[in-house]
């Protein structure tokens, strides 16, 4: 059996296996290398370079291929969305907060506030896997004035899910 015809073989079955172990393209792309070389086998003799050949082949049409494909952004926060505290949240530590029916880590906007367990908070933003959140009571309780110059310092009221989120303190300084 000829180095070619191998080749192929080996690129047809890498590509075929891609339709049913989706691994984001890469044994697609390993396949159009070894097609690649197949064709490539009548001009170097070498089994050796061959396989080199593919391998670099491959690396390079891998790395060129993830450039050239669109990253899935994370959608931002738009407006709070409501939140009830499981836990307590201490001030600057970490508490667990029921979103969406999912248990999510959590800590205070405010990194003085102390938000107590089965408390209605409103999650103002996200850093990870991290929600930020506020109490019900102070953010209904401020005054319009207040309320709109805090939400509308930005053009996005709050920060994309994974951008850090700015101490109040620094955003009130600038």
């Amino acid at each position: 059996m000829s180095l070619s015809l191998i080749w192929l073989l080996v690129g047809a079955t890498l590509c075929l296996v891609e339709l049913f172990v989706p691994t984001a393209f890469v044994l697609f792309v390993m396949g159009l290398s070894a097609l690649a070389v197949a064709l490539l086998a009548t001009i170097i003799p070498s089994f050796g370079l061959q396989v080199f050949v593919w391998i670099v082949l491959s690396a390079l049409t891998i790395a060129f291929s993830r450039r050239l494909t669109q990253q899935p952004t994370v959608p931002a926060m738009r407006d709070p969305i409501e939140a009830e505290t499981l836990t307590e949240i201490p001030p600057n530590q970490a508490g667990r907060v029921l979103y969406k029916g999912n248990s999510w880590r959590a800590c205070c906007d405010d990194r003085e506030l102390m938000i107590p367990a089965n408390q209605r908070v409103y999650v103002v933003g996200r850093q990870g896997n991290t929600l930020f959140v506020m109490p019900e009571h102070l953010l209904t309780a401020l005054p319009e004035s207040d309320n709109d110059r805090r939400w509308s310092q930005n053009a996005s009221p709050l920060p994309a899910m994974d951008e850090p989120v700015a101490n109040q303190e620094s955003t009130e300084e600038g």
